[in-house]
């Protein structure tokens, strides 16, 4: 078997440590190619190699604007034997071209870059490896070759022989993580740990703003999701974004810098915050606010892996992609199970109802003209019902048609559609949560509530529950909802409310929140009986018109509730009883 042998920290044929790449599945036919490869990584001093599995795409020519690739690894290699005379090759001597690569390599999913980051610990080191294989990740990770890179992509080699299976399209948008920084692996690690975190926010005073999360083992009832609940201007939202800043400067306490990239400014009064828990190193913050105070990114070189989603807008990222198209599909070409189920047929649990999966379309680009295409303003599209249920090549081509620099659409009946704003929300927060989600996550949540009918909300819920316990995450959520509240235990909801000396308290109420109703969460939380109310206005006049209570109900009885007449017979009663004593 023919082998290319890259050479670490050194050169010669007999230096160690090395990379070796080596043809397998040789008989193996994606539709006509073959770039099926392993990967053993030579540690040397007496250390366990590692063994990846990945593709190796040989370039036979590229002139800055065209590239001609191989059809089979295997036998670009056997042709290459004619310059070497040993059984295997020196990339460094026998593979030589200034003007670009001879090969690229992508390694086989999201999972082998994730190993290669949890054995390879040592950031340099692994940077050599993925050079010397001109890993195709890493490359683009860090501009490399470019345009080659996006032109490789785009042929028709690429689609068919590299893009097959979910795990390669996961791979090239997933692997990038596990490239840089210090990778700590997250698959062992529960989230469901009890912590508390203590913060004086600025604005308030007298003592710190707490958070005190504990968790109660019961088979039946889940316990994952704790909600921080109160009356606008309580600091819930606030808590929230310093616990963020807590737990990624913890995470990353012994890098040089701080790891959010925008210099995020404290908010609290002084650096007396403390976090008393497990160090988490993997945490998602999802916001409905367009003006989202949550801190924007961390550095790509941080052990601290943080993302924030804001659903209030379709987001462009660098390199002009849709992230909205990019991340369905994602979803779409994804193999990896979240419990029982993969993260699409979960998303289309989650949207059962509301939107419809044959509504939704994919953009084209403008040049494609392929018979499952349909042409709509002048504009491209296929529906994803069609890219899951057409034959397998064909399916590979209009994959590698798409245009990722437009967002998806809906479209029924020949028609454009427009989902009202709770449904798109909810559709970005879906399509958002299971293309992130992972093993060991925090997620913080500001208001899902916002443009979420009840409805929506009960499914917002449950969507969660069905992704945290499978990936052993939790979830804090910052809400004004009952409809949230209602949802979980009561010990995860965390009451908070300020004096009129603007001292903040965190109390936990004796109502049992779960399946409660509505009205008797919004006073046993939000003292909605203590709110001034208009229809409590009207009683009051009503009760002074000088009418009885029948009269009244003749007047209005088509105009208010069946309550609300009870109220004002009530305090008829009591006026009458009170002139009576007097």
């Amino acid at each position: 078997m023919v082998t290319v042998v890259l050479n670490l920290g050194g050169h010669g044929e007999t230096v160690k440590p090395c990379v070796s790449l080596q043809p397998t599945n040789t008989r193996w036919n994606d539709f006509g190619y073959n770039y099926h490869a392993n990967v053993y990584i030579n540690f040397g001093n007496g250390k366990t190699p590692l063994e990846l599995q990945a593709q190796v795409i040989p370039i036979k020519s590229y002139d800055g604007k065209e590239i001609v690739l191989s059809n089979n690894f295997d036998q670009w290699l056997k042709a290459e034997l004619t310059i070497s005379s040993k059984g295997w090759i020196n990339a460094e001597t026998d593979l030589v071209n200034d003007e670009y690569p001879r090969f690229i390599t992508l390694l086989q999913g999201e999972t082998a870059y994730r190993q290669l980051a949890e054995i390879v610990d040592d950031q340099q080191l692994r940077a050599e490896i993925l050079t010397k294989m001109n890993d195709l990740v890493f490359l683009r990770h860090n501009k490399h070759f470019e345009p080659l890179t996006e032109l490789l992509m785009q042929t028709l080699q690429f689609q068919l022989g590299v893009m097959r299976t979910g795990s390669a399209f996961r791979g090239i948008h997933r692997g990038q993580r596990y490239l840089m920084g210090g990778f700590k692996s997250p698959q062992k690690m529960d989230t469901r740990s009890s912590f508390s975190f203590l913060c004086p926010l600025r604005g308030f005073q007298g003592k710190p703003h707490s958070l005190s999360v504990d968790f109660i083992d019961n088979k039946l009832l889940s316990d994952r999701i704790h909600c921080l609940v109160g009356q606008n201007g309580t600091g819930k939202s606030r808590l929230l974004r310093e616990f963020i800043l807590a737990v990624g400067n913890s995470a990353a306490s012994d890098e040089t810098v701080p790891p959010f990239i925008d210099n995020f400014e404290s908010t609290a009064r002084d650096d007396l915050f403390k976090f008393d828990g497990q160090d988490y190193s993997r945490v998602i913050a999802i916001s409905s606010d367009a003006e989202s105070n949550f801190p924007t990114a961390v550095r790509s070189d941080s052990r601290f892996e943080y993302y924030l989603i804001n659903l209030h807008r379709s987001e462009i990222r660098e390199g002009g992609t849709n992230i909205s198209t990019r991340l369905l599909v994602d979803l779409m070409r994804a193999s990896d199970l979240i419990g029982q189920n993969s993260r699409w047929q979960i998303f289309q649990k989650a949207l059962y109802g509301y939107i419809n999966i044959s509504d939704i379309y994919l953009p084209l680009l403008d040049d494609v003209n392929h018979g499952r295409a349909i042409t709509l303003d002048g504009l491209k599209w296929v529906s994803a019902a069609t890219l899951l249920s057409i034959g397998e090549q064909s399916s590979l081509e209009l994959f590698g048609m798409l245009d990722l620099s437009r967002e998806v659409t809906f479209i029924s009946e020949g028609k454009e559609i427009s989902p009202s704003s709770g449904e798109r929300m909810y559709f970005r927060f879906a399509l958002n949560l299971l293309s992130f989600i992972d093993s060991g996550y925090v997620l913080v949540i500001d208001e899902p509530e916002t443009h979420l009918h009840p409805n929506l909300v009960c499914d917002f819920m449950n969507l969660l529950y069905d992704v945290l316990t499978p990936t052993n995450s939790i979830a804090l959520i910052a809400t004004h909802s009952a409809y949230v509240i209602r949802e979980v235990p009561t010990h995860c909801a965390h009451v908070y409310s300020i004096d009129e000396n603007r001292i903040p308290s965190e109390k936990f109420v004796s109502l049992k929140t779960l399946g409660a109703s509505v009205e008797s969460i919004s006073q046993a939380i939000f003292a909605d009986s203590n709110v001034k109310k208009f229809h409590q206005r009207l009683v009051r006049i009503m009760g002074s018109e000088g009418k009885t209570i029948d009269e009244l109900i003749q007047v209005y009885a088509g105009l208010v509730s069946p309550e609300m007449l009870s109220q004002v017979a009530s305090k008829l009663y009591k006026d009458k009883s009170a002139a009576g004593a007097e």
